[in-house]
């Protein structure tokens, strides 16, 4: 299954997307796309989460976005996601983060970037980690 938002606005919210297949959403047929394009989002406090499935990894394109958080979360990972084929990101503006990594990955997966504006230096950006199924640390909104 696919899912594509296109030319939204996003304000205050706790999160830009939190997808967990093993969640109720998608346990019984998990997303193989998510997309996401010319996007404003502003105040975000946990930005992107995506946990895919294990024989179904999710694709993730993030295009146009331009991304701040909220007071106090500069410091989050802004995606944080496992069990991923793909993670693409096109002309990506990050505001407001200062810590921590930009993408952090608790499995493989191709990530993809272009055009990424943000005030971390490059070799920040990624951070791959231990493989995480049970200890994904997220909990449903």
């Amino acid at each position: 299954g696919n899912i594509i938002v296109r030319g939204c606005r996003i304000e205050n919210s706790d999160r830009f997307l939190h997808y967990d297949c093993r969640e109720y959403w998608g346990h019984t047929r998990p997303l193989e796309s998510i997309t996401f394009e010319d996007i404003t989002a502003t105040d975000i406090a946990v930005p992107i989460v995506a946990h895919g499935d294990k024989d179904t990894p999710v694709t993730l394109t993030m295009k146009h976005i331009d991304l701040s958080l909220r007071d106090g979360c500069e410091n989050v990972p802004v995606i944080q996601i496992c069990n991923f084929e793909r993670l693409q990101m096109e002309d990506f503006r990050l505001r407001g983060h200062c810590g921590g990594a930009f993408i952090k990955a608790w499995t493989d997966g191709e990530i993809v970037t272009k055009n990424i504006q943000c005030d971390l230096p490059r070799e920040a950006w990624i951070q791959r980690t231990e493989e995480a199924d049970e200890k994904f640390p997220f909990e449903p909104i």
